[in-house]
């Protein structure tokens, strides 16, 4: 039996009087054999939890987010409570950890590995709570030569080999010896090892692309070319298994990546191929991503698009593979333009290769793609192309899914300068409407009015919640835009919602339209702040006796001029930069897709739109309780158009469904 010590002196220098490289062995340690060793490992030592030991925390902080002393007080602290052999192995963890290459750290490898040597330790008891027993001596046996062979000392591809030793028949073990090698620059001791992995698990397609690699880096091409050869060989024979190991997918990109850097591409593109090509026949887009991602970081952009384009051919349904390539964030938003131009070709095919009601789906897929790829050229700041594809949809279709066509008419209108032809046109379309709607449409830059229909925009108003924004405003100006989260209980708190909103902030408060919520704020708010806010935003002043209500549009104590909240409007969002606006900015954005305004969102989805109801004393004959006014701006910077609609008699919710409709 060998007699190296299983560990060195407590004292001096580590030391081995009977080195044990396993090129020199006639044969190695059986895993029976090794277990004779020791009968067990220790209940409490895993290395595995040395991630929980870096986790308890000391002084709030955990030993990962902390340094080598807060580990050592973690380990320290936990240790008090366990067998001593427990500290002295975390010790050594962390000093390895740590790169704290200290004598403490050395005795803590010794203290928990003990001074006997094999042959003295078989068959006799060990202390299981002052030293490593069993398969855990390998282990912390191994991470002692790293430790060694960092700090440059002797023995330590003695100790290195500990791993092996316990688990001689385990290809993992040679593969984390071949790591340690390569780490420290022994690439050729490294290969041997990836070598013997090999030997036991001939499908280690890491242990092969190690090898590529370093005799890539070493001028041995053929070889290397060799290797990734054999990698991709393995990879499509671990996709015919029954249960693919899963970490085939990662292993697969990283193959793919590793040649394309090599430039190999040429000399092993019909290898990749077969391997890809069978697997999204077999797949479709069920977790091709990373091989995708592969090829892309192989051969670049565009032409690696191309290539996964031509890949997508063997999909049973090419039209949904594509689709996914259209969304995929890896792919950049230029090199896409190729995607979407395949999909279309390939859905246009289908209609003319179906019949009946088959061809009718096939056309509404068409008609689909179609639209995505008009906001795609849109997105792009490619209106002749968006307008080209979107003219490609017939006309009957557009009408009849307005909701989707209206934000891509007027974002190409926007970018085309044509804006304003665009809505005459509009406005035309929709002059029949009922006589009990007016509205406004204003150019937001520059205040200026695109079409009417309002008899007098200039004569002030009761406009109700639409003061809520400026109101809130002048809150944030007298209370360092500090704005509160407060409970509205409904109808206890005189908010329109009976059963209330629960907790809301500024942001939710503006986007639901709260009263309860504002009520509070105008306590606080004096009548001088909120006249500053107004003349600002040129929404005149409070007239006297106008009680604090009046600032968040109760009643119709403040009056103001339909153009001129319009134009307020704008200017907010110009100065969405500003303290305290963009909180208010947040919520007109959220009131559009969550809250009283959600009808405009709805109708105009992925459009960045601002919008604010309001419900105000009717100014109509006959009258009724309320009109409903509802403001809305596109896009939310104030650089686009804003529009103000009144419906006699509805609540401003309403008003907002019925401006949808339009």
């Amino acid at each position: 039996m060998n007699s190296r010590p299983i560990a060195p002196s407590l004292n001096g220098p580590p030391r081995c009087t009977d080195r044990w490289p396993l090129s020199s062995l006639g044969k190695r340690l059986s895993p029976s054999e090794s277990k004779r060793t020791s009968s067990a490992a220790n209940p409490v030592i895993d290395p595995r939890l040395f991630a929980s030991a870096r986790s308890t925390p000391i002084k709030g902080k955990s030993i990962a987010q902390g340094d080598r002393k807060l580990s050592q007080a973690a380990i320290s602290a936990r240790g008090r409570s366990l067998p001593p052999v427990w500290t002295l192995a975390y010790t050594a963890l962390a000093g390895l950890y740590f790169q704290h290459w200290a004598p403490e750290v050395t005795d803590a490898f010794a203290a928990a590995l003990g001074p006997s040597t094999i042959g003295e330790r078989i068959g006799k008891p060990v202390d299981r709570a002052r030293q490593l027993a069993g398969d855990l001596w390998f282990y912390y046996g191994s991470r002692y030569g790293e430790y060694l062979k960092a700090t440059g000392q002797p023995d330590r591809d003695a100790y290195l080999a500990s791993e092996i030793e316990g688990t001689p028949a385990q290809a993992g073990a040679y593969f984390r010896l071949a790591e340690c090698y390569r780490e420290y620059g022994d690439f050729d001791r490294a290969v041997i090892d990836y070598e013997h992995a090999l030997e036991l698990d001939p499908s280690s397609v890491e242990a092969l692309l190690r090898i590529a690699v370093i005799r890539w880096d070493q001028g041995r091409r053929a070889e290397a070319e060799s290797r990734f050869q054999t990698a991709l060989t393995v990879l499509a024979e671990l996709q015919d298994q029954r249960h693919v190991p899963e970490s085939f997918w990662g292993t697969a990109r990283s193959t793919l990546e590793l040649i394309g850097e090599r430039k190999l591409l040429p000399e092993l593109r019909p290898a990749i191929d077969r391997l890809v090509q069978t697997y999204v026949r077999r797949n479709g887009s069920y977790r091709v991503e990373p091989m995708l991602r592969g090829i892309l970081a192989a051969a670049g952009a565009p032409d690696g698009v191309r290539w996964i384009l031509d890949l997508a051919r063997a999909a049973n349904d090419q039209t949904a593979f594509l689709d996914g390539l259209t969304d995929a964030a890896w792919i950049a938003m230029p090199e896409r333009g190729l995607c979407y131009t395949r999909i279309i070709e390939v859905a246009a095919q289908k209609v003319a290769e179906s019949h009946g009601e088959a061809r009718e789906l096939a056309r509404g897929e068409l008609y689909r793609l179609q639209l995505k790829c008009a906001r795609y050229y849109l997105d792009q700041n490619e209106p002749r192309l968006a307008r080209l594809m979107l003219e490609s949809v017939p006309d009957q279709v557009r009408a009849s899914r307005r909701g989707e066509t209206a934000p891509i008419e007027v974002g190409i209108s926007v970018r085309e300068g044509r804006l304003t032809e665009f809505l005459e046109g509009y406005r035309r379309e929709h002059e029949k409407a009922s006589a009990d709607t007016t509205f406004l449409l204003m150019r937001a830059r520059d205040g200026s009015l695109i079409t009417s229909r309002w008899d007098d925009p200039e004569r002030p108003l009761p406009l109700g919640s639409l003061l809520k924004p400026f109101a809130a405003l002048a809150y944030g100006e007298t209370h360092a835009f500090d704005y509160p989260q407060l409970l509205c209980r409904g109808t206890a708190d005189q908010c329109w919602l009976p059963h209330g909103h629960g907790r809301v902030t500024l942001d939710r408060a503006l986007a639901h339209s709260c009263n309860a919520y504002f009520h509070v704020l105008t306590t606080q708010l004096n009548g001088d702040t909120m006249s500053a806010v107004a003349r600002r935003f040129g929404l005149g002043n409070r007239d006297a006796g106008v009680s604090a209500g009046a600032f968040i549009g109760m009643g119709k104590g403040w009056k103001v001029a339909p153009i001129r909240i319009l134009a307020a409007y704008c200017e907010l969002a110009k100065r969405r930069g500003e303290p305290g606006v963009s909180e208010i900015v947040r919520g007109l954005s959220i009131s559009s897709r969550q809250g009283t305004g959600r009808a405009i969102g709805d109708a105009l989805p992925g459009l960045d739109l601002l919008a604010k109801t309001g419900t105000a004393p009717c100014t109509h004959l006959p009258n009724e309780p309320g009109d409903g006014d509802v403001v809305v701006l596109y896009p939310s910077d104030g650089s686009g158009v804003a529009v103000l609609l009144r419906a006699h008699g509805v609540p401003g919710a309403q008003a907002a469904s019925l401006l949808a409709e339009m």
